[in-house]
């Protein structure tokens, strides 16, 4: 059964769209993308969609249908008809949002074995006695602190930027959730501080972290930044492959 989808697609009478030619006309492609456009939320989706439609359509073999019962046709017997795209694209998101955590879990991970585990262990050393032989002061702990705030939220930014979000195509990525939620952390931690400190007393909460308490922090959010950052590049590096 083939789906009617000329409310969105809307196909002008001209005879050289019956029967439809091997190639699309570039009006077609348009309409095409259009209706894609519409029927999914993220970029990727959009496109793999959009890139196995016209292929197919290119290697359609029954010249009676038309452009418009091409797509219908094809939608259905490989996507299982038009309301299935959305399931799919959700499907979709949630499997990218597993991939994109295992992947910033592997980057984690990934000091705390060899042969990374060695320099984690010798920064690790050398922040420690740095910190209990100099010692750190509230302002410098506060700037520290400020780093990694800023940071992660910067490169998210440039993420933003390259992906197009500021002067160029606007449709969302489907890894957007996941990488987000990661660069927040900073964020939730520092709305975590502004709650604890008034519960600190007299004293500053800043005054009460221990040089293995800085050396913990310093270490972790380092290893923090360094992961997210290697997600943002391992994303950009897989767009350049592609």
């Amino acid at each position: 059964m083939i789906i009617n989808w000329t409310w969105i697609l809307t196909l002008p009478s001209n005879e050289n769209d019956n029967p439809i030619q091997m190639k699309p006309t570039i009006e077609q492609e348009t309409m095409l993308k259009d209706y894609l456009r519409k029927a999914f939320l993220y970029r990727e989706t959009y496109a793999e969609v959009y890139d196995h439609i016209l292929s197919a359509v290119n290697h359609q073999k029954n010249d009676d249908l038309s452009f418009e019962e091409a797509v219908n046709q094809i939608i259905c017997e490989d996507f299982g008809g038009h309301k299935q795209l959305a399931l799919m694209e959700n499907k979709a998101k949630k499997q990218a949002v597993k991939e994109g955590r295992k992947k910033y879990l592997h980057y984690f991970i990934e000091y705390f074995k060899w042969p990374y585990l060695l320099l984690t262990f010798c920064f690790t050393v050398f922040i420690y006695f740095t910190v209990a032989q100099i010692g750190f002061s509230t302002i410098v702990l506060q700037a520290l602190f400020a780093v990694v705030l800023l940071i992660p939220g910067a490169v998210a930014l440039q993420r933003y930027y390259k992906l197009g979000y500021l002067f160029g195509d606007t449709k969302k990525s489907i890894r957007d959730d996941v990488f987000y939620a990661i660069a927040i952390v900073p964020v939730r931690l520092f709305v975590w501080v502004c709650i604890i400190s008034p519960l600190a007393g007299n004293n500053s909460i800043w005054q009460q972290f221990t040089p293995a308490g800085i050396t913990l922090f310093f270490v972790a959010s380092s290893i923090y930044m360094l992961s997210l950052i290697k997600l943002y590049q391992e994303e950009f590096k897989m767009k350049a492959i592609i």
